[in-house]
C-alpha cells in the first residue's frame, strides 16, 4: 500500500515556497506517507565545524545540503528498515551531473537506465495512459470531502461545514465572513480552471486540499477578530479569498491563506467605518 512509502521533504537555504507546495502537494495525491525535516540547523552546525562562511554560497554551500539530505535519508531507511529511491537518471549517473556522495546514491536507482531524453516522454505516456479519468476525479474528491487523505485529522474534509452549521446555530461564527470568503475562493479558482481547461472539480479540491474550508470556518470567521458589521463582514471575507489565492495558490507562500488574514486585519477598522456609515445611511 502507498502509506508504506516514506516521502521526506527537507527544506534548506534555497526551497522556494512553489518547490515547498509542490512536494506536499505530490505526497498528498500519491497517497504516501509524508515528514518533513529542516536541513538548516545540521547545515549551520556543519559550516562550523568546517570553518566555512555561511555567506560565502559556493560549491561547498551548495553540496553540503545535497550530503545532508542524503544523510537523513540513509538514516532513515536504517532505522524503518526500508530502501532509499534514487531520483537520477542515466545522464545524470553517466556524466556525474550529481552531487557526489549526495543525490548520486541511493538503495535503489529506479531511473538508471532511462536517459534524460525519455522523462519526460515517460511521464507524457503515463498520463495519457490514465483510465477511467473522470472515475478517478470523483473518487479523488470524495476522498478529500471525508478528509481521507494523509494530513492532519480532519483539517482537508468538507464534513467541517456540520460543525459550522453548528456554530451558527450556536451564535459563535460569524457566518457571512465564512460564505463569502468560500464563495470568492470558489469563484476565483474557477476561473483559473476554466482557464486551464478544468471542470469544477478542480476548484473544489484546490479548497480542500488547502485546507480552506476548515480555515474559513474557524479561522477566518473568530468572533473576536473579525469586522463587526455584516457589509464589513462579508467585505472581509472578500479580501482574505482574494489574498489566499495570491499568496497561496499563484505565489505558493508557505503559510500564505495566514498572511492574507494577517493583511486583511489591516483593514478592518475601515471596514468597519464604511459599514457603518452605510447602515446608518439605511436608517436615515
Amino acid at each position: 500500500p502507498h502509506e508504506n512509502i516514506l516521502g521526506i521533504t527537507m527544506p534548506g537555504f534555497g526551497t522556494s515556497g512553489r518547490t515547498y507546495k509542490n512536494a506536499q502537494i505530490l505526497m498528498t495525491k500519491m497517497g504516501i506517507t509524508s515528514r518533513e525535516i529542516s536541513i538548516k540547523e545540521a547545515c549551520i552546525q556543519h559550516f562550523k565545524d568546517i570553518n566555512h562562511d555561511i555567506d560565502v554560497q559556493d560549491v561547498t554551500y551548495e553540496n553540503s545540503q545535497a550530503r545532508e539530505r542524503t544523510q537523513i535519508l540513509m538514516d532513515i531507511a536504517n532505522k524503518e528498515n526500508a530502501l532509499v529511491i534514487g531520483t537520477g537518471d542515466l545522464s545524470e549517473l553517466a556524466l556525474g551531473w550529481a552531487t557526489y556522495n549526495g543525490d548520486h546514491m541511493s538503495m535503489y536507482a529506479m531511473n538508471a537506465s532511462v536517459p534524460k531524453t525519455l522523462v519526460q516522454d515517460l511521464v507524457r505516456w503515463a498520463a495519457e495512459k490514465e483510465t477511467n479519468e473522470e472515475l478517478s476525479k470523483i473518487r479523488e474528491l470524495s476522498d478529500y470531502f471525508v478528509g481521507n487523505v494523509p494530513t492532519a485529522l480532519g483539517v482537508s474534509s468538507a464534513l467541517v461545514l456540520v460543525g459550522f452549521i453548528y456554530l451558527i446555530c450556536k451564535k459563535s461564527v460569524k457566518w457571512r465572513v465564512t460564505i463569502s470568503y468560500l464563495l470568492t475562493l470558489f469563484l476565483i479558482i474557477t476561473f483559473i480552471g476554466f482557464v486551464k481547461g478544468e471542470d469544477f472539480s478542480f476548484s473544489l479540491i484546490k479548497i480542500l486540499i488547502y485546507n480552506m474550508v476548515y480555515i474559513g470556518v474557524f479561522v477566518v470567521s473568530e468572533t473576536y477578530n473579525s469586522p463587526t458589521t455584516p457589509i464589513s463582514e462579508v467585505l472581509y471575507g472578500i479580501i482574505v479569498g482574494l489574498l489566499s489565492v495570491i499568496f497561496e495558490l499563484l505565489l505558493a507562500l508557505p503559510y500564505g491563506i495566514f498572511l492574507s488574514i494577517l493583511l486583511a486585519n489591516l483593514f478592518i477598522p475601515s471596514l468597519d467605518f464604511f459599514g457603518a456609515r452605510i447602515s446608518l445611511k439605511d436608517y436615515n
